[in-house]
């Protein structure tokens, strides 16, 4: 938005979210208790996201993929979040370990799960990867393995 000239528009954006974070917190902390604070904020930072990417594309040309920047990156933390429960119950309850042990090994597992299921959903192109330290190595390992072509 700074590149634009538009630095208003993250600010009246967040502005409005805010306001409506505050509404429902009021609303569904009294009806549902803590978890409506995590609702809220969702919703607030859903409402600045929202608003902020329609300026932007309305003032530059962008081609939106809804599968390649929603649905997988959600499919992909899903499989994390799933993968991550699944591993810190396993650690905690089976292996008998510590919270704060089963908890940190969950947490690493689960990213290296994102990344993993980030890479074999192709949510990254060819150039995106390279924007990233050793990406045209990564790349090639990568069209080896047959992931990407």
């Amino acid at each position: 938005m700074q590149g634009l000239r538009k630095v208003i528009v993250p600010m009246i954006a967040l502005g409005i979210a805010t306001i409506v974070k505050l509404i429902l917190n009021i609303v569904l902390i009294n009806k549902i208790g803590i978890n409506g604070a995590i609702i809220s904020s969702i919703v607030c930072y859903s409402i600045s996201f929202a608003a902020c990417f329609i300026v932007l594309k309305k003032n530059i040309d962008i081609k939106f993929k809804i599968n390649q920047f929603v649905i997988k990156p959600i499919i992909a933390a899903g499989g994390m979040c799933v993968c991550s429960y699944w591993l810190y119950q396993t650690f905690m309850l089976d292996l008998a370990l510590s919270r704060s042990i089963s908890f940190t090994a969950a947490l690493l597992i689960g990213i290296i799960i994102y990344v993993l299921l980030i890479i074999v959903l192709k949510v990254l192109d060819r150039e995106q990867l390279f924007m990233f330290p050793y990406g045209e190595k990564v790349y090639r390992i990568l069209r080896k393995a047959g992931i990407y072509n």
